[in-house]
C-alpha cells in the first residue's frame, strides 16, 4: 500500500491546528522550505498520523513502510523520531531491502536541531549505502522494476514520478 506518515506528538487538529506540512507559516517556524514537498492526496492518500513510536510501528505493521514520511524528533511516549527511523531501517534490512521503497522521500520538521540532524544523517546514510550496494551494472530500460515485487515497484515509481520526486524521467 502506498501511504504517507506524519510523525509528531503535537499533531492534533484541536489543540494545535497550525501543525501541518502544507502550512507555510508553520514550515517557516520549523526552518523548512516554504513550499512543501508534493504529497498529493490523490496519489498518496490522506496523512496517517502517529504521535508515538508505538503508533508508528503499528502503522508499519498494518500498511508496510510509507513512501513519504515527515518526522518530528520528540514523541508523546518519550521515544523519538530517530527510533522510528531506526526501526524502518531494521525492517528493511530484515527484508533484504525490499520494504523501504527505492523512491522513499522524507522530511524532518523538528524544532530540535540536533534531533533533526541525527534523523537526516541516519536516513541519508542508509539510503546512500543501500543505493551503493545495488548492482546497477548492465541495467536495461525496465530492469529497475525487476525483482520480487514488480507491481509494487512499478506503482511506487508511477506515484513518485507523478509527484515530481524523480529527476530526469
Amino acid at each position: 500500500m502506498i501511504w504517507k506518515l506524519f510523525l509528531d506528538d503535537d499533531a492534533d487538529n484541536f489543540r494545535r491546528p497550525e501543525i501541518s506540512i502544507e502550512n507555510p507559516e508553520w514550515r517557516k517556524a520549523m526552518d523548512l522550505p516554504t513550499a512543501p514537498p508534493n504529497t498529493e492526496p490523490r496519489l498518496l492518500g490522506s496523512w496517517k498520523i502517529a504521535r508515538s513510536y508505538k503508533e508508528a510501528i503499528d502503522l508499519f505493521s498494518q500498511f508496510g513502510l510509507p513512501l513519504f514520511a515527515s518526522f518530528d524528533h520528540d514523541l508523546a511516549d518519550g521515544r523519538d523520531g530517530i527510533s522510528v527511523a531506526k526501526r524502518m531501517i531494521e525492517l528493511d534490512l530484515d527484508a533484504d531491502g525490499s520494504l523501504l521503497s527505492r523512491f522513499f522521500c522524507y522530511e524532518v520538521h523538528s524544532g530540535n536541531r540536533v534531533g533533526r540532524e541525527n534523523i537526516s544523517g541516519l536516513l541519508n546514510g542508509y539510503l546512500v549505502h543501500r543505493a551503493s550496494e545495488a548492482d546497477l551494472s548492465g541495467l536495461r530500460p525496465g530492469d529497475l522494476l525487476a525483482g520480487s515485487s514488480k507491481e509494487k515497484d512499478a506503482e511506487e515509481f508511477r506515484v513518485a514520478n507523478a509527484l515530481g520526486w524523480i529527476e530526469g524521467v
